[in-house]
């Protein structure tokens, strides 16, 4: 399932790029490639629909995490031996991303749901099994999905932090407010 280039998501990275920049210094967080792919996910999913585009068998959005597990480990068809490779990494990549936002921009929201520990535990098994299937098929950069699950719960605080830290709308203007307002 290939999604539809966003004209804003380039525009967004590179704001948000910026402040992870500074906020991920400041808490010691050095590879820029994390920085470079979490600015990416920031702005890919400050768009809301982007946070559930992975569907079942039957074209049905799947909305928690449990749902996303359900279906990457189910049958998937292609006659029973389950998923093609792909969209299993798919799946996979979007529960950590997910997870990963979830759990780090709006932590109070999934502390009070009791499933933190569920989502830090999940997110770093699903960018670990991105990394095992990347690394199996020699895919240039597999090691930023070993670098995303060993730190996982390091980049989610991260995340908080930045969020409280920098993510405040009234520190923006412009654009960067509307979409600032719409993510916290």
């Amino acid at each position: 399932m290939k999604e539809r280039q966003d004209e804003s998501v380039p525009i967004l990275k590179r704001f948000f790029l910026r402040i992870l920049q500074r906020s991920f210094t400041e808490l010691f967080i050095w590879d820029r490639a994390i920085w470079d792919y979490v600015a990416e996910l920031l702005a890919r999913f400050a768009r809301t629909e982007r946070l559930y585009r992975i569907k079942d068998m039957a074209g049905r959005r799947l909305t928690t995490v449990v749902e996303m597990l359900v279906e990457v480990s189910g049958p998937g068809m292609p006659e029973l031996g389950g998923y093609p490779l792909a969209r299993e990494r798919e799946i996979y990549r979007h529960i950590g991303d997910y997870t990963l936002f979830m759990s780090g921009i709006f932590r109070e929201f999934v502390q009070r749901r009791g499933v933190l520990g569920f989502y830090l535990y999940q997110g770093s098994r699903a960018y670990l099994s991105v990394w095992r299937m990347d690394k199996a098929l020699y895919v240039p950069g597999a090691g930023l999905f070993q670098a995303l699950s060993e730190d996982f719960e390091r980049i989610s605080g991260a995340l908080d932090y930045t969020k409280k830290v920098y993510f405040r709308p009234e520190a923006h203007s412009g654009p960067y407010r509307d979409a600032l307002s719409r993510l916290v």
